[in-house]
């Protein structure tokens, strides 16, 4: 028998295709569900216990609907993480299309109603002490500073449902590698969508602007007592936070490329 190449010598077999699909370890994906769990365990108890003790005098100082709202917008941001924590592993190209949106969904809003709650909050007690050192009686109700949350909470799902129409992220997987036979020896699945970027940056804009309300707020209120404004610990909050995306950033630029 004469082979293709013109000898009668069988060429060497195919060796069995060894396709690594740079998927999440098992170990990492149960790390980061166990932490979801914890800060979502924690965002329900804190909750449960501001219902509870809202009449206590700390707590009605700290205006409890805000102190609600914030351990929700914390619970959402942390269910995000398990969207995330999903691959194509441990659930169909369809979970993954879902899963890719849905991480979008609930850390934009949970960002939005944290932040937005955090400026209505301070605006709250700025605008009554501001009042009171004029000697001017002012009565401000929820109604007067939940407005900018509104908004705010308004433009998020307004960007993530035309997002969602026009040009959701979809799970796809890109082929890294190929061995000498043209087979695939290396692969990656990321969330992707050619169109996603004016969307998000809208999103940063928008989240961005309760951010600098918020920290405007609590700049006003630094001389406010720590029983009814909390300016000093929003403040080490939002160094953490604008700390953690300056290493994290780049981090996952680098990870991507």
């Amino acid at each position: 028998f004469v082979f293709s190449d013109g000898s009668s010598t069988p060429p060497p077999e195919i060796p069995v295709l060894d396709h690594n699909m740079n998927q999440l370890q098992p170990g990492v994906r149960a790390a980061c569900l166990a932490l979801s769990a914890i800060a979502i365990g924690l965002s329900i108890g804190f909750l449960l216990f501001t219902s509870i003790t809202r009449e206590k005098q700390v707590i009605k100082a700290s205006q409890p609907l805000f102190l609600i709202m914030l351990c929700v917008g914390c619970l959402l941001m942390a269910s995000c993480i398990i969207p995330a924590a999903m691959d194509d592993a441990v659930s169909s190209v369809s979970g993954c299309d879902i899963a890719c949106m849905s991480k979008i969904w609930l850390f934009a809003i949970g960002f939005c109603v944290c932040f937005s709650a955090l400026f209505s909050k301070t605006y709250r007690i700025n605008k009554l002490f501001k009042n009171a050192k004029g000697f001017k009686r002012v009565k401000v109700t929820m109604k007067d500073v939940i407005g900018p949350f509104l908004v705010l909470l308004a433009a998020n799902i307004v960007v993530l449902i035309t997002w969602q129409a026009y040009a959701p992220l979809q799970w796809e997987r890109t082929v890294l590698e190929y061995d000498d036979y043209g087979r695939p020896v290396s692969s990656i699945g990321t969330c992707a969508s050619d169109k996603a970027a004016p969307f998000l940056w809208t999103l940063v804009v928008i989240n961005g602007t309760a951010v600098i309300l918020a920290l405007w707020q609590a700049y006003q209120a630094r001389n406010i007592t720590t029983e009814f404004s909390e300016s000093k610990y929003i403040a080490i909050a939002l160094v953490f936070i604008f700390q953690s995306l300056f290493i994290g950033v780049p981090i996952l630029v680098i990870v991507n490329g």
